[in-house]
């Protein structure tokens, strides 16, 4: 976006958190650069990274089972 010439970059955040607006940013901000932790996990320690076959559909159940099984260990 531009105001006054000068560049602006606009982010928001939308939850169903009973939180105020300020505390639900503060717990946004904290979870910063866990994603990239659970992808690494799932794709090195429960194999998501190989992939059984060239078909979709065969690839899409293999991840699933992936996601089931790190679901199934997280506390």
């Amino acid at each position: 976006m531009l105001f006054d010439e000068s560049r602006y970059k606009v982010f928001g955040v939308v939850s169903n958190r009973g939180l105020p607006g300020e505390e639900v940013i503060h717990w946004h901000r904290e979870r910063c650069g866990k994603g990239e932790e659970v992808h690494a996990v799932m794709k090195n320690d429960l194999a998501g990274g190989q992939l059984p076959s060239g078909l979709f559909g065969v690839n899409a159940a293999w991840w699933a089972i992936v996601v089931l099984a790190f679901n199934s260990r997280t506390p």
